[in-house]
């Protein structure tokens, strides 16, 4: 059950990308939000210990 849903919520933007590319002719831009990058979490652990540390 949990497998089924991790697939359908990868799977889902997938499709939906795909749809809209095939339709336009062009790959969209997807909207990223800052704090959900994976640069920026790791940013944000960095940070944490060098304060902790203080």
């Amino acid at each position: 059950m949990v497998r089924a849903a991790a697939l359908a919520a990868w799977a889902a933007p997938v499709a939906t990308v795909t749809a809209v590319a095939t339709r336009r002719g062009t790959m969209p831009e997807r909207p990223r939000l800052t704090l959900l990058r994976p640069a920026a979490a790791m940013q944000a652990v960095v940070a944490e210990r060098h304060l902790a540390r203080r």
